[in-house]
């Protein structure tokens, strides 16, 4: 079965640019953007992710897509919970990240900062919700090379917003690309589409102190992965891990209270 067909398919959002900025039309194509709340001992944090549909063995898989920094391996085999908020943050779902009861999975071995965690039925997240990839990355992952993208995301744990850029970089070896979409902490995670659809080429990992650009991973090699998850192999993890963008509101509150004690 082909849940990539056309009669399965999301319509394509053409619109000018600047009926783009509309935060309206932004909730109708984007609401499946969603708000995540994590919380390990002391730390709060707060990111952004997406409701995506996959396709796992010849079926349908809805999931929630982030960055692996985000919901972490340690995170996992620990069963913490995280908060879910979509629907432009009308509506909350609680998931306890429990490997037994879901499909739970990091591509850090592929080196990829990516988390998917599997929605279930009893979950109640209506088929709406769940986007598509853009799946022109079967032509070659240079094609998306200076093409506009926008990016939906809750910068600053606050309320969705959107920013529009380019592709400037491609590794296509690594999957890596930078962009040149205004991003903020707690913009880890979010979904990053073509300019006129809501295909997601992308998602957002990394922002640059510089501003001038940030980072993305293509999606296509965890497409790829649970399409033929059968025929793939087990590979050790590297070392090394993403600080992202994602806000850790404890530490940020304890290093001004540091900064007022030194100033007073």
């Amino acid at each position: 079965m082909d849940i990539y067909n056309n009669e399965n398919r999301i319509n394509e959002i053409n619109m000018p640019k600047s009926e783009l900025n509309s935060v309206n039309l932004l909730y109708d194509a984007c609401k499946s953007t969603v708000k995540i709340i994590t919380k390990v001992g002391l730390n709060v944090g707060m990111a952004s992710g997406f409701f995506i549909l996959l396709e796992k063995n010849n079926k349908p898989f809805n999931c929630l897509m982030t960055n692996e920094h985000v919901i972490t391996k340690e995170m996992i085999e620990s069963q913490k919970y995280i908060e879910v908020y979509y629907d432009n943050q009308h509506k909350k779902l609680n998931i306890k990240l429990d490997r037994a009861k879901r499909c739970i999975k990091e591509f850090r071995y592929l080196k990829l900062d990516i988390s998917i965690v599997e929605i279930l039925q009893e979950d109640n997240v209506s088929a709406d919700f769940f986007l598509l990839p853009n799946l022109d990355y079967t032509m070659g992952y240079e094609n998306f090379l200076n093409k506009n993208i926008f990016i939906p995301q809750f910068p600053k744990g606050g309320n969705l917003n959107n920013s529009i850029g380019k592709i400037i970089e491609i590794n296509s070896i690594s999957f890596d690309f930078s962009h040149s979409a205004s991003t903020e902490q707690g913009s880890s995670g979010s979904p990053i589409f073509l300019e006129g659809t809501i295909y997601v080429i992308g998602i957002h990992k990394q922002g640059n102190k510089t501003k001038v650009k940030n980072y993305g991973n293509f999606i296509g090699p965890v497409v790829d992965f649970f399409k033929n998850e059968k025929s793939n192999t087990k590979k050790i993890y590297p070392n090394g891990e993403y600080i992202g963008q994602l806000i850790i509101w404890e530490k940020v509150m304890a290093n001004l209270l540091i900064k007022m004690v030194i100033v007073i």
